[in-house]
């Protein structure tokens, strides 16, 4: 495996594994077996963990941006080869980077391509190793950290949910921290002549109700900024991050953490909502 995707994979697993102890337990049953639903990181959480890789540690991927059957999905490609599909329906259209570490569990669920949950891993010299890649690949953003901390959190906390679900949440909170790159991918989509007119209107919905989240987030002021930040996102995507966000921090040394990184994403939406050459703006007027 080429040592940029190897860093990919190692930072995918090693995140996984600290929030998941029992997958390193080879005797643990997972979830299928138990006629439950799973739980392993899926293919569109995957290729959403490529575009954070991308934005944080400059690894060597590309990103695009498509609709499938109604889900929002930022796919991740290596020197020209998809890593891994995101839905059901790409797994039959050709071969993958991945394809030897998706699921093939007769119990696995089918309605999601899953990464098998089985890794045979050292964290202790997969950590060490990390680290020596990340001197090399470290992105020069002061807020970078607590960025990629939130975002690699996030993945995990949505992979349960049903497809579309996962893939609004995703979306939303990827437009939410890269808002410029995430849009030049919307554009880009929207610009395509293959592009499906049903696919650009539901595109185009979703990014007028994305502005009226920023315009209603606007309203609160400080004081209110986190509790509106969270029943707002609720109304975009369905799905109540609240409790998990508030949870997660208060396990945090620096409770400000996050919240100055939430803070500084709102304040860039701002900054590229109001650009003259606004993308945002450029997809609503298209």
């Amino acid at each position: 495996m080429e040592l940029e995707l190897e860093y990919f994979m190692s930072l995918l697993v090693k995140e996984f594994c600290k929030e998941n102890q029992s997958i390193l337990c080879e005797t643990d049953i997972c979830n299928g077996q138990k006629d439950l639903p799973c739980n392993c990181l899926t293919g569109l959480s995957v290729n959403y963990w490529g575009y954070i890789v991308k934005n944080c540690h400059r690894v060597s991927l590309e990103n695009t941006f498509e609709v499938k059957n109604g889900s929002y999905c930022i796919l991740t490609t290596y020197k020209e080869k998809r890593i891994i599909p995101a839905t059901i329906e790409e797994k039959a259209s050709g071969e993958y980077l991945l394809s030897d570490q998706i699921c093939a569990r007769a119990e696995v669920s089918v309605d999601k391509i899953y990464l098998q949950r089985n890794f045979s891993i050292d964290l202790p010299h997969m950590a060490e190793q990390i680290q020596d890649q990340a001197l090399k690949n470290r992105n020069r953003v002061s807020e970078v950290d607590p960025i990629y901390d939130f975002l690699s959190r996030f993945i995990y906390a949505v992979r349960s949910q049903p497809m579309k679900s996962e893939s609004t949440v995703l979306f939303a909170i990827m437009l939410f921290f890269f808002p410029n790159r995430t849009m030049r991918l919307v554009r880009k989509y929207m610009d395509d002549s293959m592009a499906d007119k049903v696919d650009r209107s539901y595109i185009k919905d979703f990014i007028r109700r994305y502005d009226e989240f920023l315009i209603q987030l606007s309203s609160g002021g400080e004081y209110g900024f986190f509790h509106n930040f969270y029943a707002f996102f609720a109304n975009l995507t369905g799905v109540y991050v609240g409790e998990w966000i508030e949870k997660a921090i208060e396990n945090q040394e620096d409770k400000n953490f996050w919240k100055e990184a939430l803070h500084a994403a709102y304040n860039r939406n701002v900054e590229e909502r109001e650009r003259r050459s606004s993308l945002l703006r450029e997809v609503l007027n298209s």
